[in-house]
């Protein structure tokens, strides 16, 4: 079953709570032979961390809906935060990607024409450059969220200043009631 536009609005728009876990895990390396060009601008580090959680919309967790974010120890001004449902029927591991945030991101891109409307077709962001997706830019004509990664970004009016201050737009911008549960990674201790 695809994801409609209604159930991404709702799975969106809805009061959601955090359930855990709120633990950052660290991410395998990629092995140096298979870096790309832009990998290898990376910074030299073990990776990035993930957290990992689950929400809940009131007692119900459809389509195992959770929060996704990613940052790397060594760049603290750069994250990524994404809001993720399971696909119906499930398909391995791959996921609808409801919205996500990319704060500072370590490369640019540009949106495509044929996957973006007025102002925001063919919109260029630079490395750095932070924006948002959302998957309700996203629609096809029969109102289905197209399947795959979220295509098109838009600017942020105000770039977050530091992690907490992206963290609490995201929250506020999803819906998510208990953001405070989630400590920046440096406040669980050292975890490489």
């Amino acid at each position: 079953m695809s994801l409609t536009a209604e159930d991404a609005r709702y799975y969106l728009e809805s009061a959601k709570t955090l359930t855990g876990p709120f633990r950052w895990n660290a991410v395998r390396k990629e092995e140096p032979q298979k870096r790309t060009e832009i990998q290898k601008e990376r910074p030299a580090t073990a990776g990035r961390l993930d957290l990992l959680s689950q929400l809940a919309i009131g007692k119900a967790q459809p389509r195992n809906i959770r929060l996704r974010v990613s940052v790397f120890p060594r760049k603290p001004n750069v994250a990524t935060f994404q809001l993720e449902c399971a696909m119906v029927p499930p398909r391995g591991n791959r996921i609808h990607v409801l919205y996500r945030l990319e704060w500072h991101p370590f490369s640019g891109h540009s949106n495509r024409f044929d996957l973006a409307d007025g102002n925001l077709a063919g919109r260029y962001f630079e490395n750095g450059e932070t924006h948002e997706h959302i998957c309700l830019d996203h629609v096809d004509d029969n109102g289905v969220v197209r399947a795959g990664d979220v295509h098109a970004a838009r600017p942020l009016a105000v770039d977050p200043r530091d992690f907490n201050e992206a963290l609490a737009y995201v929250c506020a911008r999803l819906s998510i009631t208990n953001c405070s549960e989630i400590l920046p990674p440096e406040a669980q201790g050292e975890l490489l």
